[in-house]
């Protein structure tokens, strides 16, 4: 018998299947994904509209008050990033597992309208550019907006929202982060000022001067 929880500080419950056998496992609606996938559920109740965003259920997300109040100023640790399938169920292994070329992004809300994203990645700068340390840490800086409860970040060539559910107990922030039809349910923690001046030192390379 294995219980898997994807939570911490007891935060965000998922349930999963308690029996292993072939015969209980869930297989996802997306027939794209490995038959051998291990999928949970989520308190959230995620579905998708008919346009087919994904929403939760029994959540409306927070307010333009809650914002200003409990996530703006404040930097956010990234600690958990489940891909979310299109019957609304999640996939049991952390989306940043044994990525290649990737990290987590980690956020800061410097204002009300500006948002530094902290990350690492051997493929970022690409290859070509004669930069001499690729595969190191860096930021980026986006203007972004708030509105219905989702923030939407402008990159240069797409907006990408995250719909922030809620800001619960212990400083955890739980968002729907969407990019180019692809969703992921993404749980942050939040910093404190001596974590944010930490990665503020260590991810000191200014991506978007590079090029």
């Amino acid at each position: 018998m294995k219980r898997i929880f994807l939570s911490l500080l007891a935060m965000i419950a998922l349930v999963a299947c308690n029996n292993t056998d072939d015969a209980d496992v869930i297989i996802p609606d997306n027939p794209n994904i490995e038959p051998e996938v291990e999928v949970v559920d989520s308190v959230y109740d995620l579905a998708f509209d008919d346009n087919g965003v994904c929403y939760s259920k029994n959540t409306s997300g927070i307010t333009q008050e809650t914002f200003e109040d409990k996530v703006v100023g404040y930097g956010w640790i990234e600690i958990s990033c489940h891909e979310i399938f299109e019957n609304g169920k999640l996939n049991g292994e952390d989306y940043w597992y044994m990525m290649d070329g990737g990290s987590r992004h980690h956020l800061y809300f410097e204002s009300e309208s500006i948002v530094k994203d902290f990350s690492s990645s051997t493929a970022f700068p690409p290859e070509g550019y004669g930069y001499p340390n690729a595969g190191q840490n860096g930021f980026s800086t986006y203007a972004y907006h708030f509105d219905a409860s989702k923030i939407y970040i402008n990159e240069a060539k797409n907006t990408y929202s995250r719909l922030i559910l809620e800001v619960a107990e212990q400083d955890i922030m739980v968002c729907i982060w969407a990019l180019n039809g692809d969703y992921a349910l993404t749980v942050y923690k939040r910093m404190t000022e001596e974590q944010l001046a930490e990665y503020q030192q260590k991810y000191w390379r200014n991506w978007d001067e590079e090029f």
